[in-house]
């Protein structure tokens, strides 16, 4: 089965890097605001979700966003991304699966893969 990645984050460079180095077997879909994750969420199904801790202000926002996930019965991998260790800490006591810090994308690329 395919593996379906939505990654919100406010900072393309982040996704477009990302992008270029996942293998091809994985659809990729960036969003950089909640609405368009909502939308992408519904549309692709995804089976992974990277979730930045700020991403419509410079703040930590994303606590809503995690939330909807899990009441529209998310089950898949949820991944707190940030380079706050507070902020992810936060999104996995609410129900993030894992976390990984902005700078270690090597990481992120085993969860998502793995």
């Amino acid at each position: 089965m395919k593996k379906v990645v939505l990654m919100v984050d406010d900072e393309l460079i982040w996704g477009d890097y990302l992008q270029r180095i996942l293998p091809e077997d994985v659809s990729f879909f960036p969003a950089t605001n909640f609405s368009e994750a909502r939308k992408m969420f519904i549309e692709h199904k995804p089976s992974c979700v990277v979730l930045d801790a700020c991403v419509e202000k410079m703040t930590f926002d994303s606590l809503p966003f995690l939330l909807w996930l899990l009441d529209q019965g998310f089950k898949g991998k949820i991944i707190a991304y940030s380079n706050s260790e507070l902020y992810m800490d936060e999104l996995c006591k609410n129900g993030a699966t894992h976390s990984v810090p902005k700078h270690q994308l090597r990481k992120l690329l085993e969860l998502i893969c793995g």
